[in-house]
């Protein structure tokens, strides 16, 4: 059933991805995605399924290392974090950072923040 943050066409190519098996991170995996940027411990990625009803821009920050939780981040990758989540909150592209809980993340297995900018009504 289509949410209402991704459109009928997204939602159709999500629901049509083939599965990976388990074990298989397609966020572990640089051929899969789109590098935007790259931090020493973190990377900035096109996100294809995006909440397109919603959003003009949707991408996703993702650990470099292959963690579930924000508690197998590392220190070093937290003091980062907090440095990009400064200078995304300076240069205004991102109206907020978004964190799902594990129960509604479709990858549960590698923790991820979706960076998002809402359409303009």
């Amino acid at each position: 059933m289509p949410t209402k943050l991704r459109s009928a066409e997204t939602w159709s190519r999500y629901q049509n991805e083939p599965r990976r098996p388990v074990g298989n991170c397609f966020m572990c995996e640089l051929e899969a995605m789109v590098v935007i940027t790259e931090f020493a411990h973190w990377r900035l990625i096109h996100n294809n399924y995006p909440y397109d009803e919603v959003a003009e821009i949707h991408h996703m920050l993702v650990p470099k290392d292959h963690v579930s939780f924000d508690d197998g981040v590392t220190v070093e990758a937290k003091e980062e974090l907090m440095l990009i989540n400064e200078e995304f909150e300076k240069n205004g592209k991102y109206d907020c950072i978004m964190q799902n809980y594990p129960i509604g993340q479709s990858q549960p297995q590698h923790l991820h923040y979706h960076l998002l900018t809402w359409k303009r009504v």
